[in-house]
């Protein structure tokens, strides 16, 4: 497995060659912030429109597949639903598989993800990841602090197993 990381902002998000994105949307958040706000940006406000309409809610579990368009490099976004604030770690330690599972299903074998995820510090987020990371696309981004996550990285290099860091 191949792991790259990046700050999470538009440079970053527009060198990035992954096909898919994964947004963690806590149904809370309005408006969308993170990786979720920066392609909501990209898309025009797609994602808030279809928020707003109700076509999709952010529930816990619930999955939304989106097209980019064109209007970022990656092709499709895939949004997952969080559900409530209480008990966050847990309800993304039980979707992260489902999550990779799905990104697998779709045949994607590059993917990028933000760190750390809504409700979680960054050491948390990292670790639910590396448990769960062998089980996704073969390349995976993570955009959030750049030189954090590197160091988080160099030292639990042997907590996921195949890790190649660039």
């Amino acid at each position: 497995m191949d792991v790259a990381f990046a700050d999470l902002d538009f440079p970053a998000l527009d060198a990035a060659e992954f096909e898919a994105l994964v947004l963690w949307v806590p149904p809370e958040e309005r408006p969308l912030r993170g990786l979720a706000g920066l392609c909501d940006w990209r898309l025009c406000g797609t994602l808030s429109r279809i928020l707003s309409e109700g076509w999709y809610s952010a529930g816990p579990g619930e999955v939304l597949l989106v097209p980019s368009g064109g209007r970022l490099a990656a092709r499709r976004l895939f949004a997952f639903g969080l559900g409530e604030p209480a008990g966050r770690q847990g309800q993304i330690e039980r979707l992260l598989p489902r999550a990779l599972s799905a990104l697998s299903r779709a045949r994607v074998e590059s993917a990028a993800f933000a760190v750390p995820w809504p409700g979680l510090d960054l050491s948390t987020s990292l670790s639910l990841w590396a448990r769960s990371a062998p089980g996704g696309p073969a390349r995976q981004l993570l955009l959030g602090p750049a030189e954090a996550i590197g160091r988080w990285l160099a030292e639990n290099r042997g907590r996921v197993a195949g890790l190649a860091a660039g």
